[in-house]
Order: structure tokens, then C-alpha cells, then sequence
């Protein structure tokens, strides 16, 4: 009984660790052997232990094969998320194959498909699967991902066809890269991630194009200071990811526009703020009669990814106005 209450208590605290991101509240001194699996009518209460009077432990589904279950897959999530700062996703998917292998060895192979019990452990068995390898490869997927969209936007702006990759941002494969490189400082691939942010803010938000009217880019940024607190001893001088030019402009533009409507906040933001519309070029969509302005617009290159920021020429050999200046004809760009 001692085991069974234990194997209960540690699932119950499985939420305070992995959710709230508290320590365990089960000292590992006083941990104990799991149950075994066996059904509630093998075992034979008596005041006092005697010879026989606990079933052997056995393969196949019974009454305690659920709480073990769980109990694995929770044991191999602590341990991925204790390894997954300094092991690669090879490592990692090794520890997720031994449980695996060792749950469906004891456990799956014996399931009754005709029995709904049987049909709960399988369906939470292959779904928690599925949670840890996800969580093992997601950052770097997400990493590997912008990598693609670099080489892409390499070939793409050779032949001025940039602007297939200033839009739409993909907030949320940014946002996740920063998450990774807050949590997992120490990861194998934190040099690529660092070099993907770069591109990334530069592709975005430069002198040409400022994203940070957008709740979606304001968030971001936040995440990236967050990312930088844990990567103190790496300079991040010079890179683009680093620079906040929609700060300047944006004091620069409220001085002029105070009379207008005050910006908008993350609790009152729409999907056009979140998400951004044709003026995130700077282009008074009204005044270009709901177009995206002309083909020489699209056709600026940009520096190479790791030339500071304040460097960045216009390409094509053609000065473009910034957004927030008049031309010279005194009608907004």
C-alpha cells in the first residue's frame, strides 16, 4: 500500500514541477519501489506481512497499469527536461525510446482493443509520447526552419524578389526560437538560434520597415530581452536584434501626432494590430488606393546578417524615404 500511496502522491505532485515550475515537494531519500502491477483482488490484506501475501508483479494491463504508465512517462519527462540543456535531440530521443520500448514491451502488446480501459491507457500512452518528442525537437526544428528561409532569401533577393520574406513575420516560430534560447541557454545549437534572430530582426524591422506598431513584434522584442538576460556573457553589440529603432521613430511620431488616437495596447489590440496589414511598409494604404507601391520598393537588398546595424545601406543603389518623413513634393511616401 506503501508503494500504491506513493505512486499516487508523486503524480500528484507532477503539475507543481512541470506547471507552476516549482522543485518537487517528494524528496528522492524517501522515495520508494513502484507498485507492482497487479490487480486489486491478488492482494491479500493481513495485519503483518507474511510470505505470499503481495502478488508477483506481472505483464499485461491491470487495475494498477494506468498509475504506471503515467508514472513513467512522467519520470521520463523530468529527466528530458534535466538533460535537454545540454544534450542534443539524439540523446534525448534515446532516453523517450527506452521508455517507450519498455511500456509497450509490458504493457501495450497485452491490450484488448474491445476494452475502454485498455483503449484509455493506449490513447494517453501514445499522446504523451508524442508531447515529449515534440518537446525534445521543437526548438530546433523551429531553428532549422529560418535556416530554410535564409537560404531561400539569399537566392530571392539576388533575383529582387525580397519581399517574399518580409512578409508575413511568423511570430510564432520567432517567439519560440526566444523561448528556447531563454530556457535552454546551455543548447547545442544556441549559436544558430542567435544568428536566425539576427536575420530575423534585420528582415523585419530596419530602417525601411517597423514592425513594432504591431502587439505580435512588441512581444518579441520583450522575449528577446528575456533571452539576452540569460546569454550575459555573449556579446550582443552591433546586432541587429539588439537595436529597438521603432522606440526612436515612434517618440519621433508621437510629437506630431498627439492629437490623433493614443496607441494601441495589448489588452485593446485587433487582429490588424497583432497580425499587421499592407502599412506595415509604410504606405498610406488609402492614398495608394489599397495598393503596395511600386516594384522599386520591394527591390531593396540589406546588409549581410552580421554588419551592425547602423551600416545598413539601401540597395539597388536607390534611396528609399523612411515611412515617417515627407517627399519632397510635401505628400507622405
Amino acid at each position: 500500500m506503501r508503494r500504491r500511496i506513493w505512486c499516487h502522491f508523486e503524480l500528484m505532485d507532477n503539475p507543481l514541477y512541470n506547471l507552476e515550475g516549482a522543485e518537487s515537494g517528494l524528496p528522492f531519500i524517501s522515495d520508494v519501489q513502484p507498485p507492482k502491477n497487479a490487480n486489486d483482488s491478488q492482494w491479500m490484506p493481513t495485519r503483518f506481512a507474511k510470505p505470499g501475501s503481495a502478488p508477483h508483479d506481472q505483464d499485461g494491463i491491470t487495475d494498477m497499469s494506468f498509475a504506471l504508465v503515467r508514472q513513467h512517462v512522467v519520470r521520463t519527462m523530468h529527466s528530458v527536461v534535466r538533460s535537454r540543456n545540454d544534450a542534443g535531440p539524439d540523446e534525448l530521443s534515446r532516453i523517450v525510446d527506452q521508455t517507450e520500448n519498455f511500456i509497450n514491451a509490458k504493457f501495450i502488446s497485452h491490450v484488448d482493443g474491445s476494452s475502454p480501459s485498455h483503449a484509455l491507457v493506449i490513447s494517453y500512452f501514445r499522446g504523451s509520447m508524442r508531447t515529449i518528442r515534440l518537446l525534445i525537437e521543437f526548438y530546433q526544428e523551429c531553428v532549422e526552419i529560418l535556416e530554410e528561409m535564409e537560404r531561400g532569401e539569399a537566392v530571392a533577393i539576388q533575383n529582387d524578389w525580397g519581399w517574399l520574406y518580409r512578409w508575413p513575420t511568423t511570430p510564432c516560430l520567432i517567439s519560440n526560437v526566444l523561448i528556447g534560447l531563454a530556457r535552454q541557454p546551455k543548447h547545442p545549437i544556441t549559436d544558430r538560434a542567435w544568428r536566425q534572430m539576427n536575420i530575423v530582426f534585420r528582415r523585419h524591422n530596419n530602417e525601411d520597415i517597423s514592425m513594432r506598431k504591431f502587439a505580435a513584434w512588441r512581444v518579441v522584442e520583450a522575449l528577446c530581452d528575456q533571452a539576452m538576460l540569460y546569454h550575459k556573457q555573449r556579446s550582443h553589440e552591433g546586432a541587429w536584434y539588439a537595436q529597438r529603432l521603432g522606440q526612436a521613430q515612434g517618440l519621433a511620431a508621437s510629437a506630431s501626432t498627439q492629437g490623433n488616437s493614443a496607441p494601441v495596447s495589448l489588452e485593446n489590440a485587433t487582429v490588424d494590430d497583432i497580425l499587421g496589414d499592407v502599412q506595415m511598409f509604410g504606405q498610406d494604404a488609402a492614398a495608394q488606393h489599397g495598393g503596395m507601391g511600386g516594384a522599386g520598393f520591394f527591390a531593396m537588398g540589406y546588409t549581410h546578417w552580421n554588419q551592425p546595424a547602423h551600416s545598413h545601406p539601401h540597395g539597388q543603389g536607390q534611396q528609399h524615404p523612411h515611412p515617417d518623413q515627407a517627399s519632397d513634393d510635401g505628400e507622405d511616401i
